[in-house]
């Protein structure tokens, strides 16, 4: 089940290629469909080219984006999922690799969406990630590695947020945050499903 793909010239040739992110089929007994990326062929094909990248993505994977946040001319992929967010640096040979600790951006929560902006437009790009709970502002360090400062900026946007997007909407010259919010939920009220039709998630909180 494609939830959300992204495009990007990752090997710099010239050409688009497609990053897909499948979610989980809760329908099928809730198995996780792999994500992947698909090079273009130039030819109006394209290639699987998955595993030979190492970017595998085998979580409940929800959105992704890419964006060269070390500024190398390689566009880097960063995927939202359940339980961890990854970031997958652009090694510049067609290959990437997981750097997600190292940065700092492993999220935690219920990742949704992902906006990439320049917000303090210091030159590195910055990462907005919406979530369940509250979502993140990842200042870029310039040095590889990230900082949440969505409290302290005042986006941290409680509740649940599915989207984002970077715009400026004053034409002042610094951009401005949109944030879209899914629904009004909370634990509190949640209760267990009894959906009889869909053994799958049946009983299940």
């Amino acid at each position: 089940m494609v939830l959300e793909c992204a495009s990007g010239d990752f090997d710099a040739d010239g050409w688009q290629d497609i990053y897909f992110v499948n979610g989980r089929d809760l329908y099928n007994r809730g198995i996780s469909a792999r994500n992947a990326l698909y090079h273009n062929n130039r030819d109006g094909t394209f290639t699987d080219v998955t595993e030979a990248a190492q970017v595998p993505g085998t979580g409940y994977g929800l959105g992704c984006i890419w964006g060269d946040y070390d500024n190398d001319g390689f566009p880097d992929l960063f995927v939202t999922e359940y339980g961890r967010n990854v970031l997958y640096h652009n090694n510049g040979n067609g290959t990437f690799t997981d750097v997600t600790e190292k940065a700092g951006v492993g999220g935690g929560g219920y990742g949704m969406g992902v906006a990439v902006g320049d917000y303090n437009a210091d030159g590195f790009p910055d990462l907005y990630v919406t979530q369940y709970g509250r979502s993140i502002l990842y200042r870029n360090n310039g040095d590889g590695t990230f900082t949440d400062v969505a409290a302290t900026a005042g986006v941290a946007a409680p509740g649940w947020a599915s989207s984002a997007g970077w715009f400026d909407y004053d034409n002042d010259g610094r951009l401005d945050l949109f944030v879209c919010r899914f629904v009004d939920f909370s634990k509190l009220k949640h209760h267990k499903c009894s959906a009889p039709n869909v053994p799958a998630l049946a009983g299940k909180a």
